[in-house]
């Protein structure tokens, strides 16, 4: 555990804030580190910068984050998992709702080693798009909301589709709800994918088996799977468990 001291808060949207801070150990993007937050909760967040968490204000955990101010304290372990691999030429990488932050830093490597990127972002309304201008630095930007205020009027994997048929990736890159990740990897067919998997976690590192998905464990095969791992997980998709390991169905 490193206790770390919050250097700067961004307001992202209504509901999203990014808080940073000088993080130890370098990370890979889509690694995640463990935050705890005194006195009220230890969660997983993915890292959204190489030294920040973006946070969705969803719950008591994620509530006590967005309260921090510039020189709080929070405790932070790792980095841990996989994170991606950034080998391939042509990118095209697919965000929905928050899930863009767990995509932001391999968009950011990709841009510095002068890949080919695509990203799509997905999300309810204009207001709940996160990330959108800062992904414009780093490649061609397409937007879908649900309610069409910002655009393509409907689901991101609509737009998804319609850039794999003007040119196929040599790798897609996808985190977001998994019944989105789930026709992201039905329209890849023979692309390869990668996706970020968010579960409980109350380790981090493969002991407690609360974040068991099919064979793997999200913390310590994770976050990020291919295809080929995906096809083996027979929940992808469909369920998770809660804080008590009772399955919850998507």
């Amino acid at each position: 555990m490193q206790i770390v001291q919050v250097s700067e808060v961004i307001n992202e949207t209504n509901n999203i804030k990014t808080i940073k801070f000088k993080l130890p150990v370098e990370s890979k993007p889509g690694q995640f580190i463990m935050v705890w937050i005194p006195g009220i909760d230890e969660i997983p967040m993915s890292l959204s910068y190489s030294d920040g968490i973006t946070v969705d204000n969803v719950g008591e955990a994620t509530q006590a984050i967005h309260a921090l101010e510039i020189g709080s304290q929070i405790g932070i372990k790792g980095p841990y998992g996989n994170g991606f691999d950034l080998s391939e030429n042509n990118f095209l990488l697919v965000g929905g709702g928050t899930g863009i932050a767990a995509l932001a830093q391999a968009a950011e490597k990709l841009s510095q080693s002068g890949k080919n990127l695509r990203i799509a972002i997905g999300a309810r309304t204009a207001s709940d798009l996160l990330f959108q201008e800062r992904m414009k630095a780093f490649g061609e930007v397409h937007v879908a909301t649900d309610d069409g205020s910002s655009g393509h009027h409907g689901f991101v994997t609509q737009v998804v589709e319609k850039l794999i048929a003007e040119k196929k990736p040599d790798m897609i890159l996808a985190c977001g709800p998994e019944p989105m990740m789930v026709a992201v990897v039905g329209l890849a067919g023979d692309i390869s994918i990668q996706c970020s998997l968010e579960r409980y976690m109350k380790c981090g590192f493969g002991i407690c088996g609360s974040c068991q998905c099919g064979k793997y464990t999200v913390c310590k095969d994770g976050p990020v799977f291919s295809g080929q791992q995906l096809a083996e997980i027979e929940d992808f998709g469909k369920w998770k468990r809660d804080a008590a390991g009772k399955p919850v169905w998507f």
